[in-house]
C-alpha cells in the first residue's frame, strides 16, 4: 500500500511538472509572437514609406522644387531666359569717338570711348567717312573688310572699343605727291556711324597710332578707297 502510495504521488509530481512545463512552453511561445508580429508591422510600415515614395521620398520632391525655382530665378532675363540683358547701347550721349591715323601707313583706328560709369556695347561694322576742312568726302569708295567675325562688345565705364580702318596715305601734305599720286587733302574730321548711331569724330595722327601722343590732323587721304572693320576689345 505504501509501494502504491509512493508510486501515485510520483506520478501526480510528474504530471503536475509537465503541467507546468508545458505552460511555461506556451507562455513563451505567446509571449515571442507578439514581438515577431510587432516587429513584422514596424518592417512593413517602414518598407510601405519606402516603396510607395512617401516620407523622406516627398521630402526630396520639396528640395528638387526649391532648387528649380531659384535655378530659374537666378541670372533670369526679359523673356524668362537665364541671359542678362545686354548693356545698352552706346551713343553719342555716352560715348565718344577717335580717329587715329599711324603717320604713312595707311592705317588708322576707330577708337570709341565709354565716358559714363555705367557699360554700354557696340556690335558690328561701323561706316566712316572723312572729311575734309570744307567737308568733302575724302573716302567715297569706303567698304567693309570681309570674313570678319562680328561680336557684341561691353564697354565698361572708361573703357574703349576699336575698329580696324586701312586707307591710301601718306606722309606728304596735303596737295602733295607719293609715288606719282597726287595726294587729295588732309582729313580733319570723320562721321563714323554704326547702325541709328552717329558721332563726329576727331581725327589725330601719331606715329605709333596711339592716342597719347597723337596731335590733330595730319591723316592725308591719296585714294578714295578704304576698308573698316568690325569694333573688338
Amino acid at each position: 500500500m505504501r509501494s502504491r502510495l509512493s508510486l501515485y504521488a510520483a506520478g501526480t509530481v510528474l504530471a503536475a511538472c509537465s503541467l507546468v512545463l508545458s505552460g511555461c512552453n506556451g507562455d513563451e511561445d505567446s509571449a515571442g509572437a507578439p514581438a515577431s508580429t510587432a516587429s513584422s508591422a514596424e518592417s512593413g510600415k517602414d518598407g510601405g514609406n519606402a516603396s510607395d515614395g512617401k516620407g523622406d521620398s516627398s521630402g526630396g520632391k520639396e528640395n528638387a522644387d526649391d532648387g528649380g525655382s531659384s535655378g530659374s530665378t537666378a541670372g533670369q532675363g526679359e523673356g524668362g531666359s537665364n541671359h542678362l540683358p545686354d548693356a545698352p547701347a552706346c551713343t553719342d550721349k555716352n560715348s565718344t569717338v577717335t580717329v587715329v591715323a599711324s603717320n604713312g601707313t595707311g592705317k588708322a583706328h576707330i577708337k570709341l570711348v565709354n565716358n559714363g560709369d555705367k557699360p554700354c556695347s557696340v556690335v558690328g561694322t561701323p561706316s566712316v567717312e572723312l572729311l575734309s576742312a570744307k567737308d568733302k568726302t575724302l573716302n567715297p569708295d569706303a567698304v567693309e573688310a570681309q570674313n570678319q567675325e562680328t561680336h557684341l562688345i561691353q564697354v565698361d565705364g572708361s573703357g574703349f572699343a576699336i575698329a580696324e580702318l586701312d586707307y591710301e596715305g601718306g606722309t606728304v601734305s596735303e596737295g602733295g605727291s607719293q609715288d606719282g599720286i597726287t595726294c587729295g587733302y588732309e582729313a580733319v574730321s570723320a562721321v563714323v556711324s554704326l547702325e541709328a548711331q552717329q558721332w563726329t569724330a576727331e581725327v589725330r595722327t601719331n606715329e605709333s597710332g596711339g592716342i597719347a601722343d597723337s596731335v590733330p590732323g595730319g591723316m592725308i587721304v591719296c585714294d578714295p578707297k578704304s576698308t573698316v572693320g568690325p569694333f573688338h576689345d
